[in-house]
């Protein structure tokens, strides 16, 4: 559960990260979140859609494998997952 005045503020070491993340966001069609497959990893990618207010869907790739094959069958067969927005 995300608190309904959860104030998000980037470290400094960070912030520049997330301008580039933004940069690509807006230059994207589609995201796909290829972060950790735990909780961590989710909670990550969903704070900094949250906080940069990705307008564009998110589809989850899941993958343990570093293989270019297996990416590029995964790429074709991406689920759309919902995100948390405020």
């Amino acid at each position: 559960m995300i608190p309904e005045n959860l104030q998000l503020t980037p470290k400094p070491t960070g912030k520049k990260q997330l301008d580039i993340i933004k940069k690509f966001e807006t230059q994207a069609s589609v995201i796909i979140n290829a972060a950790d497959s735990g909780v961590e990893g989710e909670v990550i990618i969903n704070f900094i859609a949250i906080y940069l207010r990705f307008k564009k869907p998110i589809y989850r790739l899941w993958t343990s494998s570093l293989q270019p094959n297996v990416f590029r069958r995964l790429l074709k067969n991406l689920s759309l997952r919902a995100i948390i927005t405020l």
